[in-house]
């Protein structure tokens, strides 16, 4: 894969109210040559408040801050919603709508695929 610089690489948002859960998502996504972590939340407040000054091209975000996600309208062109069991009504919902659904224990090795999937749709790449 091609090394990008700063300015062409995918900008995140991380959301996540477990603390050492979003430090693991930060150093995993950090990681890739392509992606950059441009901010990390604890609520669904903080997310709203990061994307009004700061716009990604994804946000990272828990299945527990991800039922306000469903419910209003956030201004991000792609989630990837973080489960730890089957999707429920509102996530499958939001998969439809270009979303993702990504089990926890998919990160690993599905976090950077997904990732570059929903951008690339979002783009029109894909």
């Amino acid at each position: 894969m091609k090394q990008v610089g700063p300015g062409d690489a995918i900008r995140i948002l991380v959301a996540d109210d477990n603390e050492p859960a979003r430090e693991g998502l930060v150093l995993l996504i950090n990681a890739q040559p392509d992606m950059v972590v441009t901010a990390s939340v604890g609520t669904f407040a903080a997310v709203l408040a990061e994307l009004e000054q700061h716009p990604v091209d994804v946000v990272v975000m828990d299945r527990g801050l991800a039922a306000a996600a469903v419910r209003e309208t956030l201004p991000a062109p792609c989630i990837v919603f973080l489960t730890a069991c089957e999707p429920d009504h509102a996530l499958a919902l939001a998969q439809v709508a270009g979303h993702a659904r990504l089990a926890r224990e998919e990160l690993r090795t599905g976090l950077a695929r997904t990732i570059r999937g929903l951008v690339r749709r979002s783009r029109g790449t894909a």
